[in-house]
């Protein structure tokens, strides 16, 4: 009997101590996983992104031929400025130069990419490698016309 009764009063209080089912929205622990970046990517990424980057293919270009002109072909996406002073939260503006004479921002997002040392930038990825001791970035990014990734350094 007594062995009985506590039973009851388990199950009773097991049953009062659920948690709010009603709540509309996800728990605090949930949101701050996702929401924002392991403290690591930025640690990792952010002394080396400092500063400003340029279009491999368009500084060969140049450097071949001596003649920006020349080099307008690969006058897309020329150039970004990465200030890392600026990141808030997850997230960093850059300043995109494209075609030498326009500008635009693009997000960077201290998320995990889909390829190795990657991260969210715009419509792609921005991965980071190292090609004798000195850094290299990887935008790769959707062509919309063919359908398919390009790979720029």
């Amino acid at each position: 009997m007594k062995n009985i009764l506590i039973l009851i009063l388990m199950s009773a209080l097991m049953a009062s101590c659920k948690s709010n089912t009603q709540r509309g929205v996800k728990d605090s622990l949930i949101i701050a996983k996702t929401a924002y970046p392991s403290p690591e990517l930025i640690k990792i990424f952010k002394p080396v992104l400092q500063g400003t980057w340029v279009k491999k293919a368009y500084i060969d270009k140049i450097a071949k031929t001596k003649s920006p002109l020349a080099a307008a072909d690969e006058a897309d996406l020329t150039t970004f400025v990465i200030n890392t002073e600026l990141i808030k939260g997850d997230s960093l503006k850059v300043l995109a130069g494209w075609g030498n004479h326009d500008c635009s921002e693009l997000i960077l997002k201290f998320k995990k990419g889909t390829r190795p040392m990657a991260l969210i930038f715009g419509a792609g990825e921005l991965s980071l490698s190292s090609i004798n001791g000195g850094p290299i970035l990887t935008y790769y990014h959707p062509d919309e016309k063919s359908k398919k990734t390009i790979a720029t350094q």
